[in-house]
């Protein structure tokens, strides 16, 4: 090989890791700004239904696909998983938050600690943690998310 040939292949070399930099970089920078709960409702004696939205940041000047999301809710007191669920693919649009919706089916079968805190304990909080795998140019990405909620003070509102 050519002193020529060497430098145009680690030029193109360079390029490459440069483009890849300038495109997953921005990846690092997506964030899930914040996990609302918008309804708690048919809570009974079985458990209850959560309906909420997630909003996701995108600040790179690409639009990224979702290839879909991967969540539960578990007790932290005792790390119980309530539920886990998924959510379908979206797209990221360039520039802008996001929404995405979930809803998820709690059954207080799933442990009976829950029934213990909610019945001695001010507060019950639960974590809804989650993935979302990116696909950026046939790459996939991971991105972990966490958002904490009390459990007991959804349930009051639920209520009133």
């Amino acid at each position: 090989m050519t002193q020529q040939a060497k430098r145009a292949k680690y030029w193109i070399f360079g390029v490459i890791v440069i483009l890849l930099i300038i495109l997953f970089y921005p990846v690092k920078k997506i964030s899930v700004e914040r996990i609302q709960v918008t309804d708690v409702s048919d809570v009974s004696l079985r458990g209850f239904n959560l309906a909420g939205k997630l909003y996701i940041n995108n600040p790179s000047i690409f639009t990224i696909p979702v290839e879909d999301i991967k969540y539960q809710l578990v007790l932290d007191k005792t790390g119980d998983v309530l539920f886990s669920g998924s959510m379908p693919g979206f797209e990221l649009e360039s520039r802008s938050t996001t929404t995405s919706t979930f809803t998820m089916n709690v059954q207080w079968r799933s442990t009976v600690n829950v029934a213990l805190l909610m019945a001695t304990q001010k507060e019950v909080n639960a974590t809804m943690q989650g993935t979302a795998q990116l696909d950026v140019l046939g790459f996939r990405y991971e991105y972990p998310f966490e958002s904490q909620m009390d459990l007991k003070a959804m349930l009051k509102n639920a209520f009133r």
